[in-house]
Order: C-alpha cells, then sequence, then structure tokens
C-alpha cells in the first residue's frame, strides 16, 4: 500500500478496516503484556475490547474483504460498489462504538458481565446511541440486498 495507488473499492476498504482494528487491538495487547496491569485488568471490559478488536470483529472484516474481493472472480456475479462501501461505513462506525464504548470509555474497575468480581455494571450512555445502533441494523441487510441485487443483474 505504501507508495502505490490504491483504488478505494470495498475489499480493500474492508482490509484497511482489518489493519487498522487489528493494530488498535495490538496496541491493547502490548499494555496487557505488562503483568502488573494485567492484573489489574484482569476481568475488565478492557480485555473484552482487546479480544473482540482483535479476534471477533477483525476476522469479520477479514472476512468481508475476502468475499467481497473473490465473489466476482468465483461466480461472476458483480455487486453494485456503492451499496459495499456504505456496507463498509456503516459497520466499520457500529464496530467501533460497540468496542469503544464498551471498553475505553469505561473505569478500568468496572468487571465484565462474566466475571465473579464485584463491581458495577454501568453502560456508557450516547446521545447518539440509537444512531450507532441503526447502523448496524443497516449494515446486515444492506450486505444482503447488495448481493441479492448482484444475483438478479
Amino acid at each position: 500500500m505504501w507508495g502505490g495507488s490504491l483504488y478505494l473499492k470495498t475489499p480493500i476498504l474492508f482490509a484497511i478496516g482489518f489493519i487498522f482494528l487489528f493494530t488498535l487491538g495490538g496496541l491493547t495487547g502490548v499494555i496487557l503484556a505488562n503483568s502488573g496491569l494485567d492484573i489489574a485488568l484482569h476481568d475488565t471490559y478492557y480485555v473484552v475490547a482487546h479480544f473482540h478488536y482483535v479476534l471477533s470483529i477483525g476476522a469479520v472484516f477479514a472476512m468481508f474483504a475476502g468475499f467481497y474481493y473473490w465473489i466476482g472472480k468465483m461466480s461472476g456475479i458483480i455487486y453494485p460498489e456503492t451499496l459495499g462501501q456504505v456496507h463498509f461505513w456503516l459497520f466499520f462506525c457500529w464496530s467501533q462504538y460497540y468496542v469503544y464504548t464498551n471498553a475505553f470509555s469505561r473505569p478500568c474497575w468496572d468487571a465484565s458481565p462474566n466475571s465473579r468480581l464485584p463491581g458495577r455494571l454501568c453502560w456508557v450512555e450516547c446521545p447518539c446511541k440509537f444512531w450507532f445502533v441503526s447502523f448496524y441494523s443497516r449494515s446486515c441487510p444492506l450486505f444482503c440486498s447488495c448481493i441479492s441485487y448482484a444475483n438478479v443483474n
């Protein structure tokens, strides 16, 4: 990517999103590598966010990148590029909201829901929470409609 000319089509957007999320998750892993901080952060939402950044959401971005790249080569169907990019931006905004508000805007002493540690379980309210939740609820059907539109045309 360095020094090249990129065409920001849907597969490369999802690949860049994967690299961003994996790097951000890796930076949270560097903090967890410190044994003193690891003990203090054990069973908190910070560890949950690290897991989601690296494995869960990062893997989904990589799968979407692979799908959007290979679907035209394997089946010959062409998806609408605009719908694919809208799907990326909605999903990217939702994933950042989901992980960021669950981890980095909480105090470190908030225990995770599956923890046996005492702690107050709070949800960080955002004035635009409705909009971010609607991003996700619109991005998944958008992916399905993108593929069905490609099958029809």
